[in-house]
């Protein structure tokens, strides 16, 4: 997933409460692989459980799930723009501790990751559309890295990206402060636990 390019936005407590993210649009070509999502995913009260999308050029190309397959694939089919992603976060609030069925919470459960399909927002540099916007998972990250590049986010208690470049975001999960700044660097992976 490259987020050449793009912003990561921080989200501290202006526009939504409670709050804590940080959040990005994925280059709209550039996601392969898979996602398996430990929490269901729920839109406009429909419960859907053990999702699982595979990703080819930012499309998702498979979508599964244990429960209601039925709807998540109704979704994906509401216009093109709804089988892209759209949106890749990681959730800086210790203070949410368990999921709750709400994604504006679920979203910001410090140490997870959250994955959206359809219409991307522009200020991260996403320019997909559609009708859709669905942060369909909350994936739990217990103990792990995110690497940037050379750079490192570490989530064991404390975690802060190591600083070596100041174009990354800083952010220490204890205080939920972030500081938001242009990332410029290619690839983005994803590594748990280590």
């Amino acid at each position: 997933m490259s987020i050449a390019g793009r912003k990561f936005i921080s989200c501290h407590g202006q526009n939504n409460v409670p709050d804590g993210e940080i959040y990005t649009g994925p280059v709209e070509n550039s996601v392969n692989g898979w996602e398996r999502f430990s929490f269901p995913c729920i839109w406009s009260g429909n419960q859907v459980d053990a999702v699982e999308f595979v990703f080819e050029e930012g499309k998702v190309v498979k979508a599964s799930a244990e429960k209601n397959v039925e709807f998540l694939q109704a979704i994906l089919n509401t216009n093109p723009g709804a089988q892209y992603l759209d949106e890749f976060g990681i959730g800086t609030n210790r203070q949410i501790k368990q999921f709750t069925g709400n994604m504006l919470f679920d979203e910001k459960i410090g140490g997870t990751i959250h994955l959206a399909i359809g219409n991307g927002y522009p200020a991260s540099g996403s320019m997909n559309k559609s009708a859709v916007h669905w942060e369909c998972s909350a994936t739990c990250v217990t103990a792990g890295r995110y690497s940037l590049i050379r750079n490192c986010f570490t989530i064991p208690g404390k975690s802060k990206f190591d600083g070596r470049n100041s174009n990354l975001i800083h952010a220490d999960m204890t205080s939920d402060r972030i500081i938001d700044k242009q990332l410029v660097n290619q690839k983005f992976h994803l590594f748990q636990p280590d």
